[in-house]
């Protein structure tokens, strides 16, 4: 490298960082008390690392037949990866959360913060721990990205990736002072000005070259813009992106929470619904349906105010009071729904922040008037039991004051019902059951009323289900065991004239309405007094903020079954693979989660700002995982690009050609228990070609078909080739949210299976 060269370097070094720390430093002042101390650590790993590109660049040029393009690729690709991520590191992200195996803790941290970032005010002092890193994250990746387009060695596209570089550092700052307006804006855009024109013109200054004209450019550009910037009014943006409302301005959700049972059309975007401040994860009711009307579960209309069931309404005031430990404080604030309901844990006691409140006597809470809005803020005091499983086994039976929830409304004539009217009241008869372990009670003739009718079968299924349990809680059990073996989660599902007994005995499929009612219907027939909730499961938790977000994906469905002397528990019997993203516990059992302890004397927050959902105070600069996702995910192809490309275009050569064949069987196999999806040990293909039509839809069905008739059908039919099994792919992980996607992505990566061949059974 000549003089001039290593001078031309210097400069072009000493001006990123220059541009680096301009642009980083405004963009680390988005958060309250700006930690500039990992600002400039960040500037300086970033212009190491430009430094050292910088550096193998030279190296490339002085001896040109020593090192390989592809060799110097990887080195810079090497070089640009150890630079990102110690940029995260000098940002502030945990260095235990850097290494590939802990990408999923990172991503279920900083995921919460990043989706709602857009709402936040600026400069942030919440003191969110992943909130305030994932406002900073933006900055080490920028940071490293244009130190990486600065100095690579790219010969003679390198002076398109400087500019590329340029563009980077420019968006850095200028999205930082377009989002937190700043003062003196003149004054810092001729020094963004100068530090460009150097950026630009630098090497040539350094040679001797075009210096006059170089300064002659800047002056006339900094004559040219000062007046236009004078004249324009920061309060009235050229472009206002923020009130940008392409398709219209999108109206808060709202949800019919009576079941259809017929193809979900629930709002499913990502919105955020709620923000719930809560000491644990709980399902947040919003109404409860008590009726089953002989189609489906609903809340009977009632008139507002007046307690129904008073003498169980009672008897659950003294369980209440006798388990103070079972009574929690929770927080809530709407964000994109609206509702009737007043969200809450288990059974609501009170409510403080809403006018208009009434606690209905079915367990549902109204509020008059108008309807809860986003900004809505109130807090509740909520019975939520928590029993052991000994506790419920040993609760006793019941007595005749809990019939009206043993009671079921059937068919008494075949033909079924219409599912949009009620033309064939005529048709049905409202019976009850006698109670668990009660001598008297009940509709006299209702097993013969219930057995003969359309729900005969499941009648006897319930019957056969519970003949040998010895109490409700082991009874509540074998119903839900039954519910979690041989039936699959499916959104899309057919409206039948009778839709539970047709998911229980021909569909074996559903979402949460059809497990939830069938459980519920199956624990009335037992006797034992049971009722459908809806509402949401507890959304995703951010540990920065303490709080859970409920969104969209999070609308629910489960039951709640009641013991004397404890209080309707929560049962829930859908399977852990449905969207709602967290669910308070898998497997058999009641769905709760062992509280940490009781609300016992303590009084309802205050309700004027934030209802206890205001970010814990304190916290400092941290990491943030989608950054480091994206950040790692694209370091990782940067390295091995040429090796996947290879690996890739092989495979799918060999897709094509038939090759790889019994590999697709082996691969699909392995990766459905790898993606959630239930496979019965010795299945043939034609049998899961059967489930996958019903529940993952045609394109997974039709990706399987292709493979058995190429391998036993006679003719030798091709293979299903590379976008058959993309198809497939996107079928068995589009309904399961981002992380499924992913773990799509490992289980069936681009390209085509390894080899690895096997029998198999067609």
């Amino acid at each position: 490298m000549t003089p001039v060269d290593q001078r031309a370097t210097a400069l072009r070094l000493a001006t990123f960082a220059a541009l680096a720390a301009f642009a980083a430093f405004h963009w680390f002042t988005l958060v309250a008390d700006p930690p500039l101390g990992r600002a400039a650590l960040l500037v300086l790993v970033a212009t190491a690392g430009g430094a050292l590109l910088a550096g193998l660049g030279s190296a490339m040029a002085r001896s040109p037949g020593r090192v390989g393009t592809a060799a110097a690729g990887a080195l810079a690709a090497l070089v640009t990866f150890i630079t990102l991520f110690a940029a995260l590191a000098a940002t502030g992200v945990p260095a235990d959360l850097l290494p590939p195996w802990r990408w999923d803790d990172l991503a279920n941290e900083i995921d919460p913060a990043l989706r709602r970032f857009h709402e936040i005010p600026l400069p942030y002092d919440g003191g969110g721990r992943w909130m305030r890193l994932a406002i900073l994250l933006a900055a080490p990746i920028a940071l490293a990205t244009a130190a990486a387009l600065a100095f690579w060695p790219a010969g003679r596209r390198a002076p398109i990736l400087r500019g590329l570089s340029l563009a980077a550092l420019l968006a850095l700052y200028g999205v930082a002072v377009s989002w937190d307006g700043r003062r003196a804006e003149l004054a810092l855009g001729l020094v963004l000005l100068v530090l460009t024109a150097a950026w630009l013109w630098g090497p040539r200054i350094a040679a001797r070259r075009g210096r006059w004209a170089a300064v002659a450019t800047l002056a006339v550009a900094a004559v040219a813009a000062l007046p236009v910037a004078a004249r324009l009014d920061p309060a009235e943006p050229l472009l206002d992106y923020k009130q940008w409302t392409p398709f219209g301005e999108a109206a808060p959700a709202g949800f019919d929470w009576t079941h259809s049972y017929g193809p979900l059309d629930w709002p499913r975007q990502g919105t955020v619904l709620a923000e719930v401040k809560a000491d644990e994860a709980r399902y947040w009711k919003a109404e409860v349906l008590d009726e089953f009307d002989g189609l489906r579960w609903r809340r009977p209309p009632f008139e507002a105010g007046t307690p129904s069931l008073s003498p169980f309404s009672l008897t659950l005031q003294e369980s209440s009071a006798s388990h103070q430990e079972w009574t929690e404080v929770a927080g809530f604030e709407l964000r994109g729904m609206r509702s009737h309901f007043v969200l809450g844990p288990g059974t609501i006691e009170s409510v403080a922040g809403l006018e208009g409140v009434t606690p209905e006597g079915d367990g549902t809470t109204t509020v008059g008037g108008d309807q809860l809005r986003p900004g809505d803020r109130w807090a509740v005091i909520s019975y939520v039991p928590d029993p052991t499983p000994g506790a419920m086994a040993a609760a006793g039976g019941y007595g005749p004051e809990v019939m009206p929830y043993t009671k079921l409304t059937v068919p008494i004539a075949s033909g079924g019902l219409d599912p949009f009217g009620d033309s064939d009241q005529g048709l049905r008869q409202s019976v009850s059951v006698r109670p668990w372990g009660s001598a008297s009670g009940g509709t006299p003739g209702a097993e013969e009323i219930i057995a003969t009718g359309p729900y005969g079968e499941v009648y006897r299924l319930a019957r056969r289900l519970t003949a040998e349990a010895p109490n409700p809680y082991a009874a509540a059990l074998a119903i839900q065991s039954y519910l979690g073996n041989g039936f699959d989660y499916s959104e899309d599902v057919p409206l039948r004239p009778y839709p539970i007994p047709a998911f229980l005995f021909e569909d074996k499929a559903g979402y949460c309405q059809q497990f939830s009612g069938a459980m519920a219907l199956l624990l009335r027939m037992s006797g034992i007094p049971a009722r459908v909730a809806a509402g949401f499961a507890p959304g995703a938790f951010d540990s920065g903020g303490g709080r859970f977000e409920v969104t969209d994906f999070d609308a629910h469905s489960w039951v709640e079954v009641y013991f004397p002397g404890i209080g309707w528990v929560t049962f829930d019997p859908t399977p852990g693979a449905a969207p709602p993203r967290t669910q308070p516990s898998s497997g058999l059992g009641p769905a709760s989660r062992t509280g940490s302890g009781a609300a016992q004397g303590r009084p309802l927050p205050e309700v004027k700002g934030e209802t206890g959902l205001a970010p814990a105070r304190g916290g400092g600069e941290d990491g943030s995982p989608v950054g480091t996702v994206l950040a790692g995910l694209g370091a990782t192809a940067a390295l091995a690009a040429a090796a996947v490309a290879a690996v890739s275009v092989r495979r799918r050569r060999r897709l094509r050609s038939g090759r790889f064949a019994r590999d697709q069987i082996v691969e699909v196999a392995a990766a459905l228990p790898r993606l959630g999806w239930r496979t019965q040990p010795g299945a043939t293909l034609l049998s899961l070609e059967r489930r996958l039509a019903t529940s993952a839809g045609p394109a997974a069905a039709a990706y399987v078909a292709g493979l058995r008739r190429h391998l036993y059908e006679a003719g030798r039919r091709p293979p299903p080739g590379p976008g058959a099994r993309r198809a497939f792919r996107r079928a068995v992980t589009g309904s399961r949210g981002r992380r499924a996607r992913l773990r799509g992505w490992l289980a069936l990566p681009p390209g085509g299976p390894r080899h690895r061949s096997t029998a198999v059974s067609g």
